[in-house]
């Protein structure tokens, strides 16, 4: 059994004391005794070890006997409340029956519980020594110095070295006795801190902090008070309604009795009513966009004011504004050559086509005309006699357009000096002639397949066609293509658009008067404005948050009629149009499965550098073979997917390689700016590098011409549609065909002048054979998308053909949000 010695203050060594206050106590003042008997170092003599110690010493409890002389040891057990615990559970022993326990045994632990064990500090001789409690004083534990030193600090205001010991004691005991006092002292000292130096949401949030640990902490009320109007005074000087209310929620959750609560909540009511007062003056002067823009205000100021729902229904209603919320889509490269997805969304808004898209049915995309009521062939189809709409419902906002100005349009298409010119009208069309005011001619040299879809082109708004309409807005001026919807603002931020004819009071109610779309940095921002009611319409919605919106009976999901295809087109011009083993090996080096699954529409796999051709396949989008929608006949369902094969790529970049002397060609990759593209990308062109291909993204700044072209479509009519994508610049000259084999350009001409659909969907199949085969376009894949809009919203088609599919009739009902922010 080990050797126990009784020590006493009296009987400590001298070696053993001196080793003590040499190593432990330097810092503390003190006489120096003698070498053979060192006195113990007495309690009022010494002071609270400093925060470096304290930090980065030694742990150290201190014994205090009886006379006040101090021992230094390790931190001892049990703690905390180290004597308290060992005379309860003295006094405990001995209510024990001695029929429950030996006496000897009983009499030994006894004895036992009178002792304490402890470990002196760097001493050359034995350190565990027993000490007799009835000589111990108290003990002053190593975290009784902690939050001792730290309670001296925040009396000097030093909070940040206080946190750091409380948190120090925090992780090395949790719950130790006095932690919980000091804790909320810091806490209040650094809300007021905050407070001073008006950064009153960090101030707020410590706050409530206290206020969630001790409600009744004193002068915590008058704290959170201050802070919340210095915080509020703020939001309103900035206009910033929305985070008032938020503060104000949060002031009347924590106090509801809090005199604050009632003073900014009179503060915000006046100034809603003073807001409400002023739109029903611009209402009086007949400016009702400036109305219903105020009375919206008015309802991010103060939702609940009296009377507000009845003033927000009669001027929101009689000027609708659709606000549409967009993700930043700007070209990365310099002089993209295609349209983007934003620029497509914002033609398709203002201008107006003659025949445009209505819906999809039996693999057709049907069309309908705003301008022509009717029209009749003649000559076994060769002439087609076209007569004019005369009138114009209420909601419409298009022009009157007369049929001599649709003659000077397609003359215009005729003219090869005019910018129009299409060699496709020039072959086809004989003549035409204008016979009426409302009626005019088309004489052809053959029968088109489809007429509506030659006639999908827009009537250039001219002096002569404003004149004749007489009621479009003067801002429809400023652009030839502005016949439904015409620009008023345009930034990088937002962008505003108004309707081009005012919309004159009906039996159907008003409808959308102005679209305003504001531009997100990121889906995640645009997510949150939807939620903040900043806006009510989403043209694209990210997959990855469909199920959830879809769920929110807040929102109405509509899918698109065609699904979205993307693709890298080839430049004629390039090295790639003459070259097959090194398109081939662009195609085959892509790992279309794992870059469609991973970054396109963002699903989870279990093994992402595995993923199969039939794995690829999405309820939100597929791997293609052609650019068309796989949706319309034209799509050949029978071709097989392209293989993912690196050794055949990188067997075909060597071959290339060789036949160019040993030295590659960089490919230039013109690139859109939206999101989807700019996620697959990156990997697309890792895939690239590694069978040896060298492939840059041309910068924003850079005007020089491209290989590749990555393109985002939707092609609704692939017999017409196919031109865009065998011509940069979309036009139907023959002239671009030339890098094509002469039996592949008789076939386009075969196809050009078919006249039934069986013939041209069997020769666009064979076309989409052969492109894919030998990589003339390379097809990735096609994505279906939704436009989400709140169901405020009334007048929407079933499935859209584009975001703004009859916007004219869109009927937005009065709505605002009364959630607490």
């Amino acid at each position: 059994m080990m050797r126990r010695r009784v020590c006493s203050w009296v009987c400590m060594t001298a070696a053993v004391c001196a080793a003590v206050w040499t190593n432990c106590c330097a810092a503390q003042p003190a006489a120096t005794p003698p070498e053979d008997d060192p006195p113990l170092p007495k309690l009022g003599a010494l002071t609270t070890p400093t925060t470096d110690e304290l930090l980065r010493g030694k742990p150290t409890d201190w014994i205090v006997l009886l006379n006040q002389d101090v021992i230094f040891v390790e931190p001892v057990k049990p703690r905390p409340g180290t004597l308290e615990k060992l005379k309860a559970e003295h006094d405990q022993l001995l209510k024990v029956p001695t029929s429950q326990i030996p006496l000897e045994e009983k009499l030994e632990k006894l004895a036992a519980l009178q002792r304490l064990q402890v470990t002196l500090l760097e001493t050359k001789d034995d350190p565990e020594y027993v000490i007799e409690t009835r000589f111990i004083g108290q003990i002053l534990h190593f975290e009784d110095h902690v939050l001792k030193r730290g309670s001296l600090l925040l009396d000097k205001a030093d909070l940040a070295p206080a946190y750091e010991l409380l948190m120090f004691v925090d992780r090395r005991r949790r719950g130790w006795p006095g932690f919980d006092e000091l804790y909320h002292r810091f806490l209040f000292l650094e809300a007021d801190r905050l407070a001073k130096e008006a950064k009153f949401e960090r101030a707020l949030v410590t706050a409530e902090t206290l206020y969630a640990r001790v409600p009744d902490y004193a002068d915590l009320s008058r704290l959170i008070g201050r802070i919340i109007d210095g915080q509020l005074a703020h939001c309103i000087a900035a206009e910033d309604f929305r985070q008032a209310r938020h503060f104000l929620a949060r002031l009347k959750r924590l106090i509801p009795d809090h005199t604050g609560v009632g003073k900014w909540s009179e503060t915000l009511t006046a100034r809603a009513r003073e807001v409400v007062q002023q739109a029903e003056e611009a209402q009086r002067q007949k400016d009702f966009r400036r109305a219903a823009l105020l009375v919206d205000q008015a309802a991010v100021i103060w939702p609940e004011l009296p009377g507000l729902k009845e003033s927000h229904r009669v001027h929101s209603d009689r000027f609708q504004i659709i606000r549409v919320g967009i993700v930043a889509d700007r070209p990365r490269s310099g002089g993209y050559p295609f349209p983007t997805i934003t620029s497509d969304r914002r033609r398709r808004l203002c201008a107006l086509p003659l025949f445009e898209e209505d819906h999809v049915k039996d693999g057709v995309v049907r069309y309908r005309s705003r301008f022509i009521e009717s029209w009749e062939p003649r000559n076994l189809g060769r002439e087609i006699h076209f007569r004019m709409q005369t009138r114009r419902a209420d909601w419409e906002s298009r022009p009157v357009i007369s049929s001599g100005q649709i003659v000077d349009a397609i003359a215009a298409r005729l003219d090869e000096t005019k910018p129009e010119f299409d060699s496709r009208w020039r072959r086809d069309v004989l003549s035409v002639a204008a016979t009426s005011p409302w009626e005019w001619e088309l004489s052809l040299s053959r029968i088109p397949l489809r007429i509506e879809s030659r006639l999908r082109f827009d009537v250039p708004l001219t002096a002569e066609v404003l004149d004749w309409s007489g009621d479009m807005v003067p801002a429809a001026a400023q652009g030839p293509h502005q016949q439904r919807f015409c620009a008023i603002s345009e930034s990088e931020t937002n962008a505003t658009y108004r309707r081009s004819r005012t919309e004159s009071a009906g039996s159907g109610g008003w409808h959308a008067a102005e679209v305003s779309e504001r531009v997100y940095p990121s889906w995640d921002s645009l997510l949150q404005g939807l939620l903040r009611a900043e806006i009510d319409v989403i043209p694209v919605v990210e997959w990855k948050d469909l199920n959830a919106l879809n769920a929110d009976r807040r929102f109405l999901l509509l899918p698109y009629a065609l699904p979205r295809t993307h693709l890298l087109q080839i430049h004629p011009q390039s090295v790639l149009a003459g070259n097959s083993s090194l398109r081939r090996a662009v195609l085959h080096a892509l790992d279309r499965p794992r870059i469609f699954k991973t970054s396109v529409v963002q699903e989870s796999v279990l093994q992402p550098e595995r993923v199969s051709v039939d794995e690829a396949s999405s309820k939100f989008g597929r791997l293609v073979t052609c650019p068309f929608p796989s949706t319309l006949l034209a799509y050949n369902a029978q071709l097989p997917q392209p293989d993912v094969d690196p050794l055949r790529a990188a067997s075909l970049v060597a071959t290339v390689q060789r036949q160019l002397g040993g030295k590659l060609p960089t490919l230039r990759l013109a690139v859109p700016g939206d999101p989807v593209s700019s996620r697959a990308i990156p990997e697309m062109i890792t895939d690239w590098t590694r069978v040896g291909l060298s492939v840059e993204v041309i910068a924003a700044d850079d005007q020089g011409p491209w290989d590749l072209a990555y393109r985002t479509v939707r092609l609704s009519e692939p017999t017409d549609d196919v031109w865009t994508l065998l011509n940069p610049d979309g036009q139907s000259a023959w002239s671009g065909l030339s890098i094509f084999p002469h039996w592949l350009r008789e076939r386009l001409w075969e196809l050009e002048q078919t006249v039934d659909w069986p013939t041209a969907q069997r020769l666009l199949q064979q076309l989409e054979t052969e492109f894919l085969l030998e990589a003339r376009w390379i097809p990735l894949w096609e994505v279906d998308e939704f436009l989400l809009v709140r169901r405020r919203i009334t007048g929407l088609p079933l499935r859209p053909m584009h975001p703004y599919h009859d916007i004219e009739r869109w009927t937005l009902q009065s709505w605002y949000s009364t959630d607490t922010p």
